[in-house]
């Protein structure tokens, strides 16, 4: 559900989105998963043209999402319905070159531990220029109200998104931060 909703053609196309409410299954009564204040795609004229479709920036402003593990180790963002098994190959004409969020919180509950965790992202963004040979991620947030930045810039050496072909650089800032959150996972 978006409301109210704009499609700008000049100077540039532009998709805008405002007050996105995702709910947790297709019924308005279900329990709200995501609220998302504004979301914009920007596109590409000269993609258009050419039958594809290359998305210069995708921005999501201003949101919530709550992240639930029930009992049984199953997250709520992961029950979708059945998979569309038609020949639907629309993704392969589709590129996204930068991806940014800001102001964006993420509560994250673990019901059989009955533990939350909190995630604040003050700015975000991954940019991943033509050719994908090369990725770019900055994040400024707060992860359980201690600050922390993240840096990194990826090169590929190749065509493959693996380990082997990957070089690059990444640095992590924080204040007061407590790595005993990361011990229930090791």
């Amino acid at each position: 559900e978006a409301w109210p909703s704009a499609l700008t053609i000049f100077p540039f196309p532009e998709l805008r989105l405002t007050e996105i409410t995702i709910y947790k299954s297709k019924t308005q009564i279900s329990p709200i998963l995501a609220r998302i204040g504004e979301t914009n795609v920007h596109f590409s004229w000269m993609s258009l043209i050419f039958r594809k479709v290359q998305i210069s920036e995708i921005e999501i402003l201003h949101g919530n999402l709550d992240i639930e593990k029930d009992k049984e180790g199953n997250w709520n963002i992961l029950k979708t319905s059945e998979p569309d098994n038609s020949k639907n190959n629309f993704a392969k004409f589709i590129t996204v070159k930068s991806v940014s969020v800001e102001n964006f919180n993420i509560k994250y509950t673990d019901v059989s531990s009955n533990e939350s965790n909190h995630l604040y992202i003050s700015k975000s963004q991954v940019k991943l220029p033509a050719y994908l040979q090369s990725m770019k991620f900055h994040f400024f947030g707060k992860l359980d109200n201690e600050k922390i930045q993240i840096h990194s810039d990826i090169r590929l050496e190749n065509d493959k998104w693996d380990f082997s072909s990957a070089s690059g650089s990444a640095k992590i800032e924080v204040e007061n931060f407590s790595l005993s959150i990361f011990k229930k996972y090791f």
